[in-house]
This record gives C-alpha cells, sequence and structure tokens, in this order.
C-alpha cells in the first residue's frame, strides 16, 4: 500500500499511529519532523502545528491559511536546491496537508486534521533558510467541516504575520493570472465571504424584478435562496451562488440539489462571478460580477462529485 489521498477524509483527525497503520508505513508514527518525504511515494504529509506561540523561536516556522492560500516554512535546514523542495517545486510530490492548531490540550495530543491536497508551490526565491512556501489548497471548497473551518480561519500575530503580506499579494496575483479561478472555492474570510453572499443575492434580484418577478429573499428558512412569483406564471425557486472567480465549478448541499431536483417546481441556478471585493481590512465592498443562469435547472448525477460523507455509525446492542 502507498499514500494516497483516496484513503482520507477532509477534515477528519488522524493521529501519526493511525497514519502509520493507514499507509503501511511504521516509521511514519515515530517520526517528530513536519513532513514525511520517502522516494516511494508521490506524495509527502506535512505535519503543521499552527501555533507556535510556546514553540523555541528557532524553529517557530509561520505556517497559515490566508486568502484562499497556506503559507509554508520548511525546516531550516533546507534550501532551494535540497531534494524534497526542488521535488515540491516541480510538482513531483504532492503535500498532503495534516493541520491542527495546538499540539497539546491539558496534555492530551491533539490529532491532524487532514485539510486536502497542497497544488501549485510558489517559493519565495529572496529567501535562503528558511524556504517559504505559498501553496493552493486544492480540496478546500465550501462548506468546508466546522473544526477544518476554524483552522482555516486561524491566524498568527501580527508581529509574525504582517511580513508576510505581501508575498500573498504577489502570490495571489500570479495564481489569478497563471491559472485564473476555476471554481466557487472557499473564502476564508466571513465578512469577504458574506460580502460576495450579498452582491450576488443583489444581482439575482435585480435580474428578476426587471422580468416582473415580485422576489421574496427565503435563503433563512428553505434549501434556496429566492422565491419567484409572477401574475399567470408557476413560481420560480433561484439558487444563487456567488463568487470571485469563473462559473464552472460551484459548491452545493445536499438539501439543494434535492430541492432541485423536486419534479412539481422550477428551479433556476443563478451564478454571479468575477465579484470584485475591495474596500479596507474589516469592512469587505463587494461589486460588479458576470452572470450565468441555468433556467429549470436540475442537477444530473454525473455532474455532482462528492467532497465529503456523513457516516452513520451503527449502535452496538448490548451483550
Amino acid at each position: 500500500m502507498t499514500i494516497s489521498p483516496d484513503l482520507l477524509k477532509i477534515g477528519k483527525g488522524y493521529s501519526r499511529a493511525e497514519l502509520a497503520e493507514l499507509f503501511d508505513a511504521p516509521d511514519l508514527a515515530t517520526s517528530r519532523e513536519g513532513w514525511y518525504p520517502r522516494d516511494r511515494y508521490d506524495y509527502i504529509p506535512f505535519f503543521v502545528t499552527l501555533n507556535k506561540e510556546k514553540a523555541d523561536p528557532a524553529v517557530a516556522y509561520n505556517d497559515y491559511f490566508e486568502d484562499g492560500l497556506f503559507f509554508w516554512e520548511s525546516q531550516n535546514q533546507n534550501t532551494l536546491n535540497s531534494k524534497w523542495i526542488r521535488k515540491i517545486i516541480q510538482e513531483q510530490a504532492v503535500p498532503l496537508l495534516f493541520v491542527r492548531e495546538v499540539a497539546k490540550i491539558k496534555g492530551v495530543t491533539q490529532k491532524f486534521v487532514y485539510a486536502g491536497r497542497l497544488a501549485s508551490p510558489e517559493p519565495d526565491r529572496s529567501s535562503s533558510r528558511p524556504v517559504k512556501f505559498t501553496f493552493d489548497p486544492l480540496d478546500l471548497l465550501d462548506p468546508l467541516p466546522e473544526n477544518l473551518g476554524a483552522l482555516v480561519a486561524w491566524k498568527p500575530g501580527d508581529e509574525r504575520r504582517t511580513p508576510l503580506r505581501d508575498e500573498f499579494a504577489k502570490a495571489v496575483e500570479r495564481k489569478r493570472k497563471r491559472t485564473g479561478s476555476t471554481s466557487q472555492g472557499y473564502e476564508t474570510d466571513p465578512k469577504v465571504r458574506r460580502a460576495i453572499e450579498l452582491r450576488a443575492m443583489e444581482v439575482a434580484t435585480k435580474a428578476y424584478e426587471r422580468h416582473g418577478y415580485h422576489v421574496d429573499d427565503v435563503s433563512g428558512n428553505h434549501p434556496y435562496d429566492l422565491l419567484c412569483s409572477k401574475q399567470g406564471v408557476k413560481q420560480r425557486r433561484v439558487e444563487v451562488k456567488g463568487t470571485r472567480g469563473a462559473a464552472s465549478v460551484v459548491n452545493l448541499t445536499v438539501g439543494e440539489v434535492i430541492a432541485a431536483r423536486e419534479p412539481s417546481a422550477i428551479t433556476d441556478l443563478f451564478i454571479v462571478y468575477e465579484i470584485q471585493v475591495s474596500g479596507p481590512n474589516g469592512s469587505p465592498v463587494a461589486s460588479g460580477g458576470k452572470v450565468q443562469v441555468i433556467q429549470g435547472w436540475v442537477p444530473e448525477e454525473e455532474d455532482l462529485e462528492p467532497t465529503q460523507y456523513r457516516y452513520k455509525v451503527p449502535l452496538n446492542e448490548a451483550k
């Protein structure tokens, strides 16, 4: 058996011992390095403890999520010419990210939460040691499991975080220019996420009102966002999605899929994409956006990709 992301579940906590058994790699259980590179694997497990307040300053590396990316620093002995650093840059070995906030709580060692694959490595070539990387987390799709969402939202103190802001901004811009964003993705800042949602709802509401519909926002208590009514015409449900990226992939809940498949209802999928976000820190403002609408939308099974599963644990009967 070899290391593979197919064996793992996004948002699930794993101990090193559990991963050692899962990957058939006994020495992983006793490994204490921040990663586990091995020649026989195409993937490298990264083990990251975010909060370094109690760590030795010499090894208090900066690792955290921001702007939909993940910033990571290697151990000090690595350089851009180190074997595994080169493999990461050339994407010959894909990091699998396991992350936790602190190592122990009340003396109990905490498990690492699986956060998925890291891609599109951008090394900071202006520094030598440690090597600094900005990654694109491929599997951070909204909605995130609550425990993983809290880790994505975690930030170090400003004294550690501020000097790295420019590197993130450059990496975000490089990423957008190189590949463009092809999915709805996950907005780590809840205020940005809310601003994008409100902008999408505003655009959708005005669009249906221009066509003579009375529009009600029912997103708070229904598995769709808008209910549009017009005399002599059957009501339409509208599922609204907003994103700063492209419109090729959007994230859906089980409830949204079930509601859209109800044969007695007409549902439209209204996507507002390439939304612009600006404004001062803490007060984002969303504007613009292009529109794509799928009328009479019924999501087909072949177009859906599961990103996580809910498992009902069987109860053990008393004997």
